[in-house]
């Protein structure tokens, strides 16, 4: 009799183990935000096929615009794949917060992506103080059609990584920008990229 309790109890272990390890730890969904909010409501159309990843996981929203994803120990980020011919209202990540029980993403139509795409690279700018090339790549984005910039790394050091947080990014660059961490990126925090996603 000792031995049948000791197997149910274990059985109820595993199963409870089980059942925890299926089930999702993020979910949200993916949607056009029609007012441009950042909040979904009601009517808002909702995206299916849309890649997102907790950074080690990747799933695609489903035909109602939700998604599960299960995280792991090192998750830090939800984020997606901006499709083309969008544009995320806010980012397309966010952070991990224990306080949420949703991460959703709202996006609005972007032409500029919709079809094919040009698109601004810059790299190694290492710079911290405000230059002419911020106002000349703007203004060379809004004659050339340019559907989103992207820095592929080596911002720079410390004052580099905040500097361009602050002046190159989304809003004041009018259009998408995206970055890529570089080596010399890695300098501060309790792990080499702990700046770089502050």
């Amino acid at each position: 009799m000792q031995k049948t309790t000791k197997h149910i109890v274990l059985s109820l272990i595993i199963i409870i183990l089980f059942s925890t390890m299926i089930n999702a730890q993020f979910k949200g969904r993916v949607y056009i935000d029609k007012n441009e909010n950042d909040v979904y409501e009601s009517g808002e159309t909702l995206l299916s096929g849309i890649k997102v990843s907790d950074g080690k996981h990747v799933v695609l929203t489903s035909n109602n615009g939700e998604y599960k994803l299960k995280g792991y120990s090192k998750t830090r980020f939800i984020y997606i794949t901006v499709p083309a011919g969008y544009k995320a209202v806010d980012e397309f990540y966010s952070e991990i917060d224990k306080n949420k029980d949703s991460y959703n993403f709202g996006l609005v139509k972007h032409e500029l992506t919709a079809n094919s795409t040009k698109f601004i690279q810059i790299t190694d700018t290492e710079v911290a103080e405000y230059g002419t090339w911020i106002n000349d790549t703007k203004e060379y984005s809004k004659q050339n059609d340019i559907g989103f910039i992207i820095h592929t790394g080596d911002i720079c050091y410390e004052d580099g990584q905040k500097f361009h947080a602050e002046n190159i990014n989304s809003k004041t660059m009018e259009l998408p920008t995206y970055y890529c961490i570089g080596n010399h990126d890695l300098v501060k925090g309790k792990y080499g990229e702990e700046l770089y996603e502050s």
